[in-house]
């Protein structure tokens, strides 16, 4: 094996072993909107801009902004499907989640590829989704040890989604290989691994914050459409995330100065 298929899978075991910790450490809030944050989609761009050219990676982010309208369907269709009696709500909702994926993505496929439809049809899906889930109980994650198993079971879904996205994307077209870049590499094996540790209630709980942090990947996949064939991958995925970073930043400031001021200090 290559060593950047070895690097590829290495940074996509870290990342959800990370993002699953940091969900057993600081709640299903924080997990939400960090399972946002470019990690599995950035590392999916990078590796077809990599493997095919710069060119065909950055068409593929501006159908990624689709890709996250997707991911978006898929927490509502885990939503739904976890509501199924005893164990049945683990499978339920893993099936209905990856279904409404993909109907959601056959549909968009015939929207306009220009940047601003897609931009613009992304972020009113973010802001319909954290409307409507506002009303979502929260629910804390009671710490347990976490053991070896349970770790690399959790990278292992993640970098088996990315491999294999990264390697369809050289026989499909760059509108497909973007919508599935948008993929909840992240995402998705945490909900079904904390849906497995912590019941369903917990799964509610970080869906509900999840749209809070999907801008941050609008911004990114933004800039990666932009600047990765003048600027390059590399420096194209560092301003990629420098920007997200930016993004999440400002948000937090906004929502916590809207908080303070509409609960007079309280800024949950």
């Amino acid at each position: 094996m290559e060593t950047y298929q070895l690097v590829k899978i290495a940074l996509s075991v870290g990342m959800v072993v990370l993002l699953s910790l940091i969900a057993e450490r600081s709640g299903p809030r924080m997990a939400g909107i960090l399972a946002g944050y470019p990690l599995g989609i950035a590392i999916a761009l990078f590796f077809i801009g990599y493997e095919i050219s710069p060119e065909f990676a950055a068409r593929s982010a501006v159908f990624t902004q689709a890709g996250l309208i997707c991911n978006l369907c898929l927490t509502a269709g885990y939503l739904l499907g976890q509501r199924l009696p005893g164990f049945w709500g683990l499978p339920g909702g893993s099936v209905l989640g990856v279904a409404a994926f993909l109907l959601a993505g056959n549909l968009l496929q015939w929207v306009p590829g220009e940047l601003p439809v897609q931009l613009s049809l992304t972020a009113l899906a973010i802001a319909a989704f954290s409307f409507a889930y506002r009303a979502l109980p929260e629910q804390p994650v009671q710490r347990r040890p976490m053991t070896l198993a349970v770790m690399l079971l959790r990278g292992v879904i993640a970098a088996a989604i990315v491999v294999l996205v990264t390697a369809l994307a050289h026989v499909l077209p760059d509108r497909w290989a973007g919508l599935l870049a948008g993929f909840p590499f992240t995402m998705y094996p945490l909900l079904l691994l904390m849906h497995l540790g912590y019941g369903p209630q917990v799964v509610v709980a970080i869906v509900k914050h999840y749209p809070d942090g999907l801008g941050s990947l609008m911004v990114y996949a933004l800039v990666v459409a932009l600047s990765y064939v003048p600027l390059g991958i590399y420096w194209g995925t560092a301003l990629g995330y420098l920007a997200a970073t930016l993004y999440l930043g400002l948000f937090f400031g906004i929502k916590s100065w809207w908080l303070r001021r509409r609960f007079g200090g309280v800024a949950g």
